[in-house]
């Protein structure tokens, strides 16, 4: 019988880094849908709503990791009037959308390769484990150049989360104890921009301010 190979596993001291905190010039690198992800909130029985993950890379270096930096945020894929993702792209293209515009959709694919100016500030898990997100954003002032950047590869460990996501749900809805989803929590599908429709949206509905959402 061979004899097992010598070796010890140890904490090799990384890390996870998040994101630094402060305020600057970005480009979105990546639009990703997280699938459906259980909801909770207080009063509230749990539900199934479609998430999205917002990417940007501020050129911020990981040195321990040798990766960019991402700055994300995730929120319901919902265009309803107090939906944060509505209120984000608001906030980002500096006017609001009429209604008319949020029943159409917005094609999110298109937020890709665009530039803002975040503020990243640094949170805490229910786990204890400090995270980065996007706290505000805006259009770049004029003047200000956005990063340049290197090639952009989604990590794999969004395919992971995209996998538990999907892992969870398939147990959420076979958990007959479940209620149904309550009609203040439910995502609004009319206005929801769903991305196998994507390639539906028809490149004249760019905003008339140059920012194509």
């Amino acid at each position: 019988m061979s004899r097992p190979d010598s070796i010890t596993a140890k904490d090799d001291g990384q890390k996870y880094l998040p994101h630094p905190e402060g305020q600057f010039p970005a480009v979105c690198v990546d639009v990703i849908d997280l699938g459906e992800v259980i909801k909770t909130y207080a009063d509230t029985p749990a539900y199934l709503a479609q998430e999205v993950a917002v990417v940007f890379w501020t050129g911020r270096m990981n040195e321990e990791a040798g990766t960019m930096h991402e700055a994300t945020a995730r929120m319901t894929v919902s265009m309803g009037r107090k939906a944060n993702l509505r209120k984000f792209l608001e906030d980002w293209r500096g006017r609001s959308y009429s209604d008319d515009e949020a029943e159409a959709g917005v094609p999110l694919h298109k937020l890709v390769n665009q530039s803002a100016l975040v503020t990243v500030e640094q949170k805490k898990s229910g786990s204890g484990r400090t995270y980065a997100k996007i706290q505000s954003i805006t259009r770049l002032p004029t003047g200000l150049e956005p990063p340049a950047l290197p090639e952009y590869t989604r990590p794999a460990f969004w395919l992971e989360r995209k996998e538990e996501n999907a892992k969870l749900a398939r147990a959420f809805k076979k958990d007959a104890h479940h209620p149904a989803p309550a009609k203040s929590g439910a995502v609004d599908k009319r206005n929801a921009a769903e991305p196998e429709n994507f390639d539906d949206f028809p490149e004249d509905q760019d905003a008339p301010d140059g920012l194509p959402f």
